[in-house]
């Protein structure tokens, strides 16, 4: 949230200072700063800086993935750095950067951006610090390799936007302070409640990888306001959300841009391959399942076939449990053919073999000897389909002869894998423009905070022309990237159209009236049963779509 005393300065002609804060022990600590003095926390804070960068961060829609957000930070005084960067392990602290009018109370200080110290460059007097988000931690591969390598991480059954919160919060271990669990839940059961992923993960990965997966699986983004990790899903405004509106009178003179991406942003059929097989191949045959959309219409009018493919490590038809008797045995594949039900694992401790007896079969398919730690495939009786794979630990195998009931129940894979394909041509069928421009920095408020990357904005201009648009009226636009530049007071903005085209509506409280005609405005922004021909009432008002 911007402080009031902040807003009103910059409707003047103040200057700005800014406070580079860095949180590390002992005398690094503190030392660096610009010219803040005015309550204690800025005490020990010196007159060293000499710029700051916009921030750069930048949702990439179409490939599913953030970029990570960066900004750099340049200090003066070489007495001062010299003695600092000798003291202190610089890579990896946290720091945050403030920015307030000079000479104002801290109150109307704002916090620019929280993140980590990467690198630092030496240019004569002056250092340059580089910072990224905390997400640079993402680097890093999960799980982490044991001595056996038969680490594994589990994921049973469990919602996509809970997954990305413990890949960012457990195991990268972003504190907690800078994720916005409240804002990351309340996304998640408006778009994504009642999902089901399943996996488990035995091959470290690095993290990014992960996170860019369940992004593109659920064309979501995760992003920085600068202090925060929110998730955003790419969906429609939401019954009573207003949006901010950006004119022709308020866009720049000379900065308007528009970039037709009718190679990038434009596909009219989708494929989602999903139960993998966790073989570590990544071919079109490793995966199960096929599911597709087609949106005929856009392949006829523009005389081409433009083709997305997804292949979901995450979607799976059926889920299955973990054996509790059979110690230092681990499934991580369950193939698909298998079909619903109880299944049975079998140890044998004489001979130290497993073996897999599929739902519904009479006997076991062949033994295999486990003998030493790793990864092995058990084949069904008669069957080179039904299987399941499994990490074994040999020194936690059991002492006696065990068995376990492995239960695969399904999980509506196949209705999610059809959402997202129809969702992605639902939007790209027709090319979605991105269009760049520059707002004064007072005219990039909204709702007690700047513009950021995720919002979704309104924008009428008569300077621009797409397909079936001759100019822009109210087009939804999602915000990619928002730069603010405070010495010439600002923002430059970047974004893409929507495809937000249709009426979409929502299932209402079953306290709002069924009456078309009688309901309030705000009732009419949920979905009302047409009738045969499609329309809402006496008016013959445009029928609504489910999202």
């Amino acid at each position: 949230m911007i402080p009031s005393g902040f807003v009103q300065e910059l409707r003047g002609s103040c200057e700005w200072e800014v406070v580079f804060y860095i949180e590390t022990v002992g005398a690094f600590s503190d030392s660096i700063t610009s010219t803040g003095w005015h309550f204690p926390w800025f005490a020990a804070f010196k007159p060293m800086l000499e710029s700051v960068g916009a921030v750069r961060q930048k949702l990439q829609p179409v490939y599913g993935r953030t970029s990570l957000a960066k900004v750099e930070i340049t200090v003066s005084d070489r007495s001062e750095w010299k003695e600092m960067l000798s003291m202190a392990y610089v890579k990896n602290q946290l720091a945050e950067i403030w920015i307030g009018p000079k000479g104002a109370n801290y109150h109307d200080f704002y916090k620019y951006f929280t993140g980590i110290i990467i690198n630092y460059k030496i240019n004569d007097d002056k250092v340059t610090f580089t910072m990224e988000d905390d997400l640079y931690l993402s680097k890093e591969r999960i799980p982490e390799v044991n001595d056996t390598n038969t680490q594994t991480l589990t994921y049973s059954q469990q919602n996509p936007y809970d997954i990305i919160s413990n890949i960012i919060g457990t195991q990268l271990s972003v504190s907690s302070d800078h994720i916005d669990s409240t804002s990351i839940e309340s996304e998640r059961d408006t778009w994504f409640l009642g999902w089901v992923f399943h996996r488990v993960i035995t091959n470290p990965v690095t993290a990014k990888i992960l996170l860019d997966e369940l992004q593109e699986e659920t064309h979501s983004f995760i992003y920085t306001d600068g202090d925060k990790y929110k998730i955003k899903a790419f969906a429609p405004r939401t019954p009573g959300q207003s949006l901010y509106e950006i004119t022709n009178n308020q866009i720049a003179e000379g900065s308007l841009s528009l970039d037709a991406r009718m190679d990038d942003n434009f596909f009219n059929r989708c494929e989602v391959y999903y139960d993998y097989d966790e073989s570590g191949g990544g071919q079109e045959e490793n995966y199960e399942s096929l599911v597709d959309a087609d949106d005929t219409t856009s392949q006829s009018n523009w005389g081409e076939t433009s083709t997305k493919i997804i292949k979901s490590k995450w979607l799976r038809t059926y889920a299955w449990t973990q054996p509790s008797n059979i110690t230092g045995v681990t499934v991580y594949h369950a193939s698909k053919i298998n079909g619903a039900g109880d299944g049975t694992l079998t140890y044998n401790s004489a001979a130290q073999t497993l073996s897999w007896t599929a739902p519904g079969d009479g006997g076991a398919g062949d033994t295999v000897e486990v003998d030493r730690d790793g990864r092995y495939q058990l084949f069904a009786t008669g069957s080179e389909t039904k299987y399941v794979r499994v990490v074994v630990t040999t020194a936690s195998l059991p002492a006696g002869n065990q068995t376990d009931t492995i239960t695969l129940t399904a999980t509506g894979a196949s209705i999610y894998a059809n959402s997202i394909a129809h969702h992605y041509v639902a939007r790209y069928s027709t090319p979605q423009s991105e269009i760049g421009f520059d707002l004064p920095m007072v005219d990039a408020i909204f709702q007690d905070d700047f513009l950021k990357p995720s919002n979704l904005v309104e924008i009428t201009t008569d300077r621009v022309a797409t397909k079936d648009e001759k100019e822009w009226e109210n087009e939804v636009v999602l915000l990619l990237s928002a730069k603010m530049e405070f010495g010439k007071r600002k923002m430059s903005l970047e974004g893409i159209q929507t495809g937000f085209r249709r009426k979409y509506g929502f299932i209402g409280p079953t306290t709002m009236t069924n009456d078309y005609d009688s309901a309030t405005t705000a009732e009419k922004e949920y979905a009302f049963i047409a009738d045969t021909s499609n329309y809402l009432g006496a008016s013959n008002a445009d029928s609504y779509y489910i999202w």
